[in-house]
């Protein structure tokens, strides 16, 4: 891969876990417009390793470099810069059920301080088109099904343009259809985005479909394996 599409490089990084015990001599990067998946069990630390990449957990000691930000050493008024860069869907919701799915997408846009009311209509309107909801976009996320409220966060997590996406576990709670519609629906957004995708999953049946580059938690590290 050519070093100048390198968005994030990690090498013999380690990150404390919440137990005490560590995520050590990490080697992982990602470029633009690639695919990765992370694999391990419940409590290994994938969501951990999410937190570091944009700068919400500690990294103790390695070399770690996402965009132009050295996250070893990063000042917390780096932070929110190097947050614009990410679209996050943590494996929680984090959704407001009693707002409509236009008011949750819109929330990005305002916290990425867009006070263009105009522009972030015509913004929020062609995100919920391209995942499929412009349909329901003034209706109350409480009435949604839960594919609905799936896409609704991704929504959220793409309204504001970024190069990687962090997908913690995104279809935590979907049967199989939804979660084969959502993956095929992100997947194409990929391509068609050049965005970058960390996804976490415990779903291996999604391996062979969408052939991603695939990483693995085990023995309190993280190694790149084969299909």
């Amino acid at each position: 891969m050519n070093m100048i599409n390198e968005y994030i490089v990690y090498k013999k990084v380690k990150i404390e876990l919440g137990d005490g015990g560590f995520i050590d001599d990490i080697d992982f990067s990602i470029g633009s417009g690639e695919y990765c998946f992370l694999l391990g069990a419940t409590g290994v630390g994938k969501s951990l390793f999410f937190k570091s990449l944009y700068g919400a957990k500690e990294i103790l000691s390695g070399s770690a470099r996402a965009f132009d930000f050295d996250l070893t050493s990063i000042q917390k008024n780096e932070v929110f810069k190097l947050r614009r860069k990410y679209g996050i869907i943590k494996d929680q919701l984090l959704i407001l059920e009693n707002r409509t799915v236009f008011d949750n997408v819109a929330i990005a846009l305002r916290a990425h301080e867009e006070n263009d009311e105009e522009l972030i209509h015509e913004k929020v309107h062609q995100q919920l088109k391209e995942v499929h909801l412009e349909g329901v976009a003034h209706k109350l996320v409480s009435s949604l099904s839960n594919g609905e409220k799936r896409k609704t966060v991704l929504a959220r997590s793409l309204v504001t343009e970024p190069l990687v996406l962090l997908a913690d576990d995104p279809n935590l709670g979907l049967d199989a259809k939804s979660t084969y519609e959502l993956m095929d629906l992100l997947f194409s957004i990929s391509l068609d985005r050049k965005l970058s995708v960390i996804l976490s999953t415990h779903n291996k049946d999604l391996i062979e479909i969408y052939r991603p580059r695939l990483f693995e938690f085990r023995e309190n590290t993280i190694n790149e394996i084969s299909h």
